[in-house]
């Protein structure tokens, strides 16, 4: 009788000298009864990445470092480092983040049912001034109500024919190349799986410049993805959704400068700003 199937983790990374470690130490943790591995993609780094890298894989023989500096992004980083391993299961998490007890072995059991699964997200540990809507690791995935659920790059598990079939991330996509997979893949007939049990502690942005720069490329990447899918079935922006945006980002302009709340204002607004300037510069109307 053959074993469980081997499985790939995927790390893509650029300039994360200072968080890959905490990472990699929880990913030499994880437990998983077949054969397995972690491939880390740089992408380009200027920083030590390929040097704190390097040093854990003398005393990891399941740990590679691979360069993906031939393009710039996450897309690219992600589709070298899978072109660099053999296993027949990807998760893909970032270099940033933090993946809890637990997470390798939560997404194989999932992907027994499904070719494609979505993990969970916990904000709490690295944002102090979480809301109350994030007490806790998210119970589905995100995403539902711009389209179709879909799983983050962050915390992503698939079938490596099915991500091959797919033709893998699109490099072109400036962000949102997670939908763009996942909702393809759904197209095509690949029902999306939930791994409760498969968390992630994610490390976003807590600057406010930081977090504007950061959601103002989601918000003008979303316009590329809108031209691509769009003969797909991908709908418009609900009109009430963005009249209650615009209504947050004009009436509660001066929660920009309360602590508890000035992340979420500058991700709802620099997002719907990107989107403005998007639709601009790609000639395609998504607001």
């Amino acid at each position: 009788m053959s074993g469980p199937p081997s499985l790939t983790v995927v790390v893509p990374a650029r300039n994360a000298a200072r968080t890959i470690g905490e990472q990699l130490d929880a990913l030499e943790a994880q437990e998983y009864e077949g054969p397995w591995d972690v491939v880390v993609a740089d992408n380009g780094s200027t920083d030590g990445t390929a040097r704190v890298v390097e040093e854990r894989v003398r005393r990891w023989p399941g740990l590679r470092l691979v360069s993906a500096a031939g393009r710039r992004g996450p897309a690219h980083a992600r589709n070298v480092g899978v072109a660099g391993s053999d296993g027949a299961l990807l998760l893909f998490c970032d270099a940033d983040d933090v993946v809890r007890p637990g997470w390798v072995a939560a997404h194989a059991l999932a992907l027994q049912d499904h070719a494609l699964v979505a993990g969970a997200i916990d904000l709490r540990a690295f944002w102090p001034h979480v809301g109350a809507g994030y007490a806790g690791p998210m119970t589905r995935p995100p995403g539902a109500r711009e389209w179709m659920a879909y799983a983050a790059g962050a915390n992503l598990a698939v079938r490596r024919d099915v991500f091959a079939a797919a033709g893998g991330f699109d490099e072109d996509l400036r962000s949102g190349e997670d939908q763009d997979l996942s909702w393809r893949l759904q197209l095509a007939g690949h029902e999306l799986g939930f791994a409760a049990g498969a968390v992630v502690a994610k490390r976003d942005r807590t600057s406010f410049v930081g977090t504007w720069r950061q959601h103002f490329g989601y918000g003008r990447g979303s316009v590329l993805l809108y031209r691509k899918l769009a003969p797909l079935g991908m709908p418009r922006r609900d009109v009430r959704t963005v009249a209650g945006y615009v209504w947050f980002i004009g009436t509660k302009w001066w929660r920009a400068v309360q602590p508890g709340y000035r992340r979420l204002w500058a991700m709802t607004a620099a997002a719907q700003v990107g989107r403005v300037v998007g639709s601009v510069r790609y000639r395609t109307l998504y607001l």
